[in-house]
C-alpha cells in the first residue's frame, strides 16, 4: 500500500518533536555549512543538534525570548526556522509570500499525499475536493446533527459516572463522543450505540491515544515496523502499531465507503439491517453488474438512528468485502453479533477505566503489524463477496446549484457562516474551484493569478442546496476528483479520510481537556459562564444548547478561546517546506528548509497579550461585553494549510462545553495542582497529562 512519492522519494519524515505531529528522520540535501545568511538560534551539538535541550513547548517558548521572532534551530539531521510572531505568520506563511511554503514532507506511516502531509497538485486536488463537497447550505445542520447526537450518549455516561462522587478522568468519556461525532459528521448519521463498526472505532481510537511521537521507540517502529514484536518482547514493553492502527481505520472507512455506496449495513450473515445513516434513494441500472440482470430501478430508501427497518434479501450480494482481509477471514460464516447490554450485576465500567491511566499506559494491541486483527476487530462483511463494482448515483443532484435566484439567495445568505472554513467570494487575480468568466479575473503586477491565496479558497459560485441531504461522504466520492477510485488507486482518498480522524479526534479532545480543566480552577469564570448559559436557556425556553446561540454567550466563547490558547493543542504547525529558495526579512531560506509557525510562543506574545500565561477570558471581550477573536489565535493551523474542520470544532467545543456547564459544576479535586503546575505530555498534539475533576450536578 505504501507508495514513496517522487518529489520526496529521498526524505523519510517521521513526526516533528516540537509540535508532536511529526519528528522528522528527513534526510536534507541543502548544505547549511554555512549559516550565516540564516537567523540565529540555539548552536547545538554535532550530530544531535538541539534534540537534548528541548524539553517540550516551554523550549520553544524561552527560544523565541532568547533569540527573538525568527530563530534558526537544528533538530537531529533536521532544519527549522521558526515564526513566532502573527506579523511574521501573516506576512509570510497566510499571505501570497506563503505560496511559497505550502509544501510538506511526508507523514509517519502516510500511503498518500492526504489532507496533512501532502504537497503539490495531488494536495491541492484532495483539498478542493473535500472543501467542495462541504460547500452545501446544509454543512452546519449536518455539523450540529452529528455532534448533538453523541453529546447525549456522553452526557448519559457523564451522569452515571458523576453519580458515584468520584474525580474522573473525563477525557475517557468525551474520547468516544469525539470519534464518533467525525464518522457522524462523514456518513450523515451516527453509528448504532451497539455494532462491530461503533466498537471497532472506538478501539482504533485508544490506540492512538498511546501514541506518543517523541518516544524513540515509537519513531523507530513506525520507520521500521517489524522491529515492533521484537522490540516488545526484548524491553518487556508495550509499542503501539502505528501501521497497524492505520490499516484498521482504513478497513473501517473502506467499509463506510461501499455502505455510502450501497445503503446497506451489515450486523451477521443471516441479519442484515438498514442503514442507520441518512441518505437520498440510489437508483441503479438495469444494465449493472450488481442487479444481475434484475429490475435496475431499485430505491433505497435509508433511515436515521433508531427506525428499525429491513433490508430485501435481493441487496445482499452488493457489499464485497475489504481486499485487506485474508482469504481466512473472507470464507468465515460466523460473525460477531453485537454486544449485549452490560448485566448490572458486573463491575462498573468506570471502576475499570478510572484505575488505568489514559495518557501513560494504554492498552494497545500485541499483534505484531503483519499479523491478522483478531475477530474482535474485524469489520463484519457478507458471506457471499462480490467484486466492488463502481456504480454511483447521478452527481448531478450533489454538485449543481439550483437554477431559482430565490433560492440562491437564500443560501448566500448561509455563507457569512462559513467564512472561517474558507468559503468565500471570488478575489481579483485569484483562481476559484469553479471556472469563472475570465473577465471577473483581473491579473496586475501585484496581485498575479495564483491558485491558493491566504487561507482562503474561493469559489466561483454559490454553494449546493443539497435538498436530498445527501451525506458529506456521499458529496466527497461525487467530486470529480474522486469520481472513478476503486479500491485499487483509493490511496488518496483513504488517507484523506484517514487525515479528517487525526485532526478532529485528537484536537477537539485535548482542547475539551485544557478549557475544563482552567474552568474548574477558576470556578468564578465557570460560574459567570454558567449563569450566562441559564440566562439564554430562560430566553429560548430550551434545554437543549445550539450552535446559533453562541453569539448570546460571549463570555462562553471566551473562556473556550483563552484555554485553546493557552494550552496550545498543536504547539506549533506541521512544517511547511520551502518549495523554492525563498527570503524571511532580512534572511535567505533555501529549498527544503522547514518553516514553522510558532503558535505556543504566538499564543504568548506579551505584545498581543498582557499577562500572557494567566487565564482571562475577558480580554476577548470589547466594551460593549461582544466577544473579539484575538489576532494571534491559531488553534488549527495557518495558511492555506489550516484543518479543514475547523468549524467542526469549534462547534464541538462549545456545544460540549456549554452543555456540560449547564449541568454539572466542575470542581478540582483537594489537593490537586494550580492550572500554571498541570503537567502536559506531547501524543499526536499537546496533551494534559493527568486531568481529574469532580462532577456535581446542577440542580
Amino acid at each position: 500500500m505504501t507508495k514513496n512519492r517522487p518529489k520526496k522519494s529521498n526524505q523519510s519524515v517521521e513526526m516533528d518533536l516540537e509540535s508532536s505531529t511529526f519528528s522528522s528522520m528527513a534526510s536534507i540535501s541543502t548544505d547549511f555549512s554555512s549559516t550565516s545568511s540564516l537567523p540565529p538560534g540555539p548552536s547545538g551539538l554535532p550530530v544531535v543538534g538541539s534534540v537534548l535541550e528541548y524539553k517540550g513547548p516551554h523550549t520553544t517558548l524561552k527560544w523565541t525570548e532568547q533569540y527573538g521572532p525568527i530563530y534558526y534551530v537544528r533538530m537531529g539531521n533536521k532544519s527549522l526556522v521558526y515564526l513566532n510572531t502573527i506579523e511574521l505568520v501573516e506576512k509570510y506563511m497566510e499571505g501570497r509570500n506563503g505560496e511559497q511554503f505550502l509544501d510538506r514532507p511526508m507523514g509517519p506511516a502516510a500511503f498518500g499525499e492526504g489532507l496533512l502531509f501532502g504537497s503539490g497538485d495531488k494536495w491541492k486536488s484532495n483539498k478542493r475536493a473535500f472543501m467542495k463537497a462541504m460547500h452545501t447550505k446544509t454543512l452546519l445542520e449536518d455539523m450540529e446533527g452529528a455532534v448533538q447526537t453523541e453529546l447525549d450518549i456522553a452526557l448519559d455516561e457523564l451522569h452515571r459516572r458523576a453519580a458515584k462522587g468520584r474525580p474522573i478522568k473525563i477525557g475517557h468519556t468525551l474520547l468516544p463522543a469525539c470519534a464518533n461525532v467525525v464518522s457522524g459528521f462523514l456518513l450523515g448519521g451516527s453509528l448504532p450505540l451497539v455494532c462491530p463498526e461503533r466498537e471497532s472505532l472506538h478501539k482504533i481510537i485508544k490506540n492512538l491515544e498511546g501514541v506518543n511521537l517523541n518516544s524513540k521507540l515509537i519513531q523507530l517502529t513506525i520507520k521500521h515496523p517489524k522491529m515492533r514484536e521484537p522490540l516488545k518482547r526484548l524491553l518487556f514493553k508495550d509499542i503501539v502499531d502505528v501501521h497497524g492502527t492505520s490499516r484498521r481505520l482504513q478497513r473501517l472507512i473502506r467499509q463506510w465507503i461501499r455502505q455510502t455506496r450501497t445503503g446497506v449495513i451489515y450486523t451477521s450473515p443471516n441479519n442484515p439491517t438498514q442503514c442507520p445513516f441518512h441518505f437520498p434513494s440510489a437508483t441503479e441500472t438495469s444494465s449493472s453488474p450488481e442487479n444481475n440482470g434484475t429490475n435496475g430501478n431499485k430505491v433505497l430508501s435509508l433511515s436515521m438512528p433508531g427506525q428499525k427497518t429491513t433490508v430485501p434479501d435481493e441487496t445482499l450480494g452488493n457489499v464485497s468485502v475489504d481486499k485487506d482481509q485474508s482469504q481466512e477471514a473472507m470464507e468465515e460464516t460466523g460473525v460477531r453479533t453485537p454486544t449485549p447490554e452490560p448485566d448490572p450485576t458486573v463491575k462498573n465500567r468506570e471502576d475499570v477505566d478510572d484505575s488505568v491511566d489514559s495518557s501513560d499506559s494504554q492498552q494497545v494491541d500485541d499483534k505484531s503489524s503483519d499479523e491478522l486483527d483478531s475477530d474482535e476487530d474485524r469489520i463484519t462483511s457478507p458471506t457471499t463477496p462480490r467484486p466492488l463494482t463502481r456504480h454511483f448515483i447521478s452527481t448531478e443532484s450533489l454538485l449543481t446549484v439550483p437554477k431559482d435566484d430565490a433560492r440562491v439567495e437564500d443560501i448566500m445568505q448561509n455563507e457569512a457562516q462559513l467564512t472561517s472554513l474558507g468559503f468565500s467570494s471570488v478575489a481579483p487575480g485569484e483562481q476559484p474551484f469553479e471556472p469563472v468568466e475570465p473577465t471577473s479575473l483581473v491579473d496586475t503586477p501585484d496581485c498575479p493569478k495564483t491558485p491558493i491565496t491566504e487561507f482562503q479558497w474561493q469559489f466561483g459560485r454559490p454553494m449546493s442546496i443539497n435538498e436530498s441531504h445527501h451525506s458529506i461522504l456521499q458529496r466527497i466520492l461525487a467530486q470529480p476528483e474522486f469520481a472513478g477510485v476503486t479500491e485499487d488507486n483509493d490511496q488518496e482518498l483513504l488517507q484523506s479520510l484517514v487525515d479528517m480522524f487525526f485532526g478532529g479526534v485528537t484536537t477537539v479532545l485535548s482542547g475539551l481537556e485544557f478549557v475544563l480543566m482552567y474552568l474548574s480552577k477558576y470556578t468564578t469564570m465557570q460560574m459567570l459562564a454558567q449563569q450566562e448559559i441559564s440566562r439564554v436557556l430562560a430566553e429560548h425556553g430550551d434545554v437543549k444548547i445550539t450552535w446559533s446561540m453562541r453569539e448570546k454567550m460571549p463570555y462562553l466563547r471566551a473562556c473556550i478561546v483563552e484555554g485553546l490558547r493557552l494550552g496550545s493543542v498543536t504547539p506549533s504547525s506541521l512544517p511547511h517546506v520551502a518549495s523554492v529558495d525563498a527570503e524571511i526579512e532580512e534572511f535567505i531560506i533555501p529549498k527544503n528548509t522547514f518553516v514553522v509557525a510558532g503558535i505556543y510562543s504566538m499564543h504568548r506574545d506579551p505584545k498581543e497579550y498582557i499577562d500572557a500565561n494567566d487565564f482571562r477570558p475577558q480580554r476577548h471581550l470589547d466594551e460593549d461585553g461582544k466577544f473579539t477573536s484575538p489576532r494571534s489565535f491559531r488553534p488549527f493551523g495557518v495558511g492555506a494549510r489550516r484543518c479543514v474542520g475547523e468549524t467542526l470544532a469549534e462547534m464541538e467545543l462549545f456545544i460540549f462545553t456549554a452543555s456540560i456547564l449547564r449541568d454539572f459544576n466542575l470542581v478540582s479535586p483537594p489537593g490537586s495542582k494550580k492550572a500554571s503546575q498541570m503537567e502536559t505530555h506531547m501524543r499526536i498534539v499537546h496533551r494534559l497529562k493527568d486531568f481529574k475533576c469532580l462532577l456535581q450536578k446542577r440542580k
